[in-house]
């Protein structure tokens, strides 16, 4: 009942007009300031959100959902076993074996040293790399001819012509067999050649490093059947966590077994912490300015003393006179949260569907415009947060004024 009464005149204080004009107009300015705040937060969290899912589903495009890795050296043997253990795993759509070596690439006159990386057909089709084909053949063999595809930034690099089909990709890797290579240096490294039948971009970080070839090619090339990697990917409604732990059971404690968050670990807890840090900045401006709602509170008490007087008389405690005037602060926080809130969310939903906001300037952009999401969960952190400001900013004041009885609103 209490509680019901300071809301309705609380609520009747905030909507009605006041005897001094100067508070109105301090109560509007703070509402005002509370959605400003609360608009820029949201905006600024989904953008985030934006650029990490981009940043995320390029790598996915690259990355397996879980990667098998030796903890020390390089390349292992696998287990045939083991391989096929992991395979029959409730969840696993498809397990495949990855080779990845740094090599020296010559094509014509160019050279440039990158990164070659044998796979099956099978890691091939489950990743994005299918699917970022840019230019050629998706494909790693053409009638039995091993074939590369090859990183756009590499392709640029080596100045590749695909108009002159019959000139083929060199790979040099230093021969481990030659104990003095000073005797003869033209047995310094094995050599092979391949045809350049596509190219591929997905991220900057890939496409300027990595060179795409059948799996044989490459475990010929180092002259040792071995791996780098056993990459897994998992069905939609698999659960990553239980699929792992199997996994780790069955390879052993020499191995790494990482899931996507795990294989790029710092890349995203930098871009987490930016966000965060960005969100902690333009909260503290929003704490700043819900100032003004100590002011506008404080102006209303003194505007409402004879009011104060008159709810005393008849009966009315002072807690509750103080629940009308917190009550008042609370709504005019509310209010700010809630068109702040709306105002965010449709700003965001306009750029997801037209994408008005561009990248300007020349060069090649993974998207065309600023990259939006918008998580419910993040929306609710706001709400709660600055409505836990604003209350705290409408509590201090007001206990504080009937603490000390300033004003004379208690009578003594």
């Amino acid at each position: 009942m209490k509680f019901s009464l300071s809301l309705f005149i609380a609520r009747r204080y905030f909507f009605a007009k006041k005897t001094q004009r100067a508070i109105n107009i301090i109560s509007i300015i703070t509402t005002i300031a509370v959605a400003v705040g609360t608009f820029a937060l949201v905006v600024v969290l989904s953008v985030f959100n934006g650029f990490e899912g981009l940043v995320i589903e390029m790598f996915n495009k690259f990355d397996p959902n879980i990667k098998v890795s030796a903890k020390v050296g390089k390349s292992f043997i696998i287990s045939e076993s083991n391989l096929k253990q992991i395979k029959a795993i409730d969840g696993v759509a498809y397990a495949g074996l990855a080779l990845e070596e740094n090599v020296l690439l010559k094509y014509g006159d160019q050279q440039f040293i990158g990164a070659i990386k044998g796979i099956d057909n099978g890691l091939f089709n489950y990743s994005g790399l299918k699917n970022s084909i840019t230019s050629g053949n998706t494909l790693l063999n053409y009638k039995g001819v091993p074939m590369a595809i090859v990183g756009e930034g590499v392709a640029n690099k080596l100045s590749v012509n695909f108009d002159n089909a019959i000139q083929p990709l060199t790979i040099y890797f230093p021969n481990k067999e030659v104990n003095n290579i000073s005797l003869d240096p033209s047995n310094a490294f094995k050599v092979e050649n391949i045809s350049i039948g596509a190219t591929f971009s997905i991220q900057h970080e890939f496409d300027s490093k990595y060179i795409i070839t059948p799996l044989n090619f490459v475990q010929n090339l180092l002259g040792e059947n071995i791996v780098s990697s056993i990459e897994i990917y998992l069905n939609n409604n698999a659960d990553v966590e239980k699929t792992t732990a199997s996994i780790r059971t069955i390879v052993g404690a020499d191995y790494n077994v990482k899931g996507r968050d795990e294989q790029h670990e710092f890349l995203y807890k930098i871009m987490r912490a930016e966000k965060w840090a960005v969100f902690f900045i333009l909260l503290f401006i929003l704490i700043i300015a819900t100032f003004n709602l100590t002011g506008a509170l404080t102006m209303l008490i003194i505007d409402k003393r004879q009011d104060i007087f008159i709810m005393k008389s008849f009966g009315v405690s002072t807690n509750t006179i103080k629940q009308v005037f917190i009550m008042n602060g609370f709504i005019i926080t509310f209010i700010g949260v809630l068109f702040g809130l709306l105002l965010g969310v449709l700003i965001c939903w306009l750029q997801i569907r037209f994408g008005f906001l561009q990248f300007n300037g020349e060069g090649s952009f993974v998207v065309d415009a600023y990259p939006v999401k918008i998580i419910s969960s993040d929306l609710l952190y706001i709400f709660a947060v600055v409505m836990f400001i604003g209350g705290l900013a409408s509590v201090m004041p007001v206990f504080n004024i009937f603490k000390n009885n300033k004003f004379n609103l208690i009578e003594q």
